[in-house]
């Protein structure tokens, strides 16, 4: 997420960062320091500019179409953001008027509430978005394959061509190019090969699970699937010794525990990869598993299968 007041942006996780990195020189006054030399920031200003919180996943959300009832949800979420904000700009005024350490722990601990109640209620309206857009791309996958399926006479199963070159290609050149994955199409081609899998499949579901790449998971992990530890009961993430050996245990579990048990559309591997009501989904996402894997497929491949597809 970033901060903007006209041209100028600081690239930020949360206000905190803001607040540890920024030098408050007065009650009213938040310095930031920018590439090109200092930026002073009144507290109006800093208050209006953390309502403009800009998150890539919800920039289009104007376009997805909500029923009424999911509507009148979401508008009162942003009602209650409102309240929230507003409850920030006071405490925020009154944390440079404290009397002594003790009221200024107590107003940093009302702050940080306030904070987290507003980040619970962001991540609430872009869950709501999140499951309108997977919902209306799978709608319309459903009909694009349909109508595809009609011209087709009906192909319920789908063959990777083998060309390691053009996969390769496609991958390096798709939105991996933001995330630690940049440039390992080669290898995951490679890793693919030994296992004898469709190296799409393998790179959608590593794309899904880690934001093209990006996700802490697997940057601080090497661990591109998600890929669960069963000694902490399936609650903790496994740490690879490196990417490579992270690719390579997803590949291995693909084929192994998935595909030689027949497993072999996207449907069917996502019903046991990524299970719906299962207890490390408390929110429910993993609803859009196999929709989203689906879609990427298709996306890399530039093909039109849809989640029953048999491709592997």
């Amino acid at each position: 997420m970033s901060f903007k007041i006209g041209n100028f942006s600081i690239e930020t996780k949360s206000i905190y960062d803001i607040l540890k990195k920024g030098n408050i020189t007065s009650d009213k006054e938040l310095k930031m320091l920018d590439t090109n030399g200092d930026k002073t920031i009144s507290e109006d200003e800093f208050v209006d500019i953390s309502e403009l919180i800009e998150e890539s996943d919800e920039e289009n959300s104007s376009s997805i179409s909500l029923d009424k009832e999911t509507e009148d949800q979401v508008l009162n979420l942003y009602q209650q953001l409102d309240n929230l904000n507003e409850q920030r700009r006071r405490l925020f005024a009154q944390m440079g008027t404290a009397q002594n350490l003790e009221e200024s722990q107590g107003l940093q601990s009302q702050f940080e509430s306030i904070n987290s109640q507003i980040q619970g209620v962001r991540k609430q309206i872009y869950q709501i978005y999140y499951n309108a857009e997977v919902e209306a791309a799978n709608e319309a996958m459903q009909a694009a394959n349909a109508a595809n399926a009609t011209a087709a006479g009906g192909a319920s199963s789908y063959t990777y061509s083998g060309d390691s070159a053009e996969f390769v290609n496609s991958f390096n050149n798709s939105s991996f190019q933001k995330g630690v994955l940049a440039g390992k199409g080669a290898m995951v081609a490679s890793i693919a090969e030994k296992y004898g899998i469709d190296p799409n499949l393998l790179a959608s579901i590593m794309a899904l699970e880690t934001g093209w790449g990006t996700s802490s998971a697997i940057k601080n992990y090497n661990n591109p699937g998600g890929m669960m530890d069963p000694s902490s009961k399936w609650m903790s993430l496994i740490r690879y010794s490196s990417l490579e050996a992270g690719i390579e245990s997803v590949a291995k579990n693909l084929k192994n525990n998935y595909i030689n048990q027949g497993l072999t559309s996207i449907s069917s591997i996502g019903a046991k990869y990524c299970p719906v009501g299962a207890a490390n989904d408390p929110n429910g996402t993993n609803s859009g598993w196999v929709p989203s894997v689906t879609k990427i497929y298709n996306m890399l491949t530039g093909a039109n299968i849809n989640a029953n597809t048999k491709i592997a």
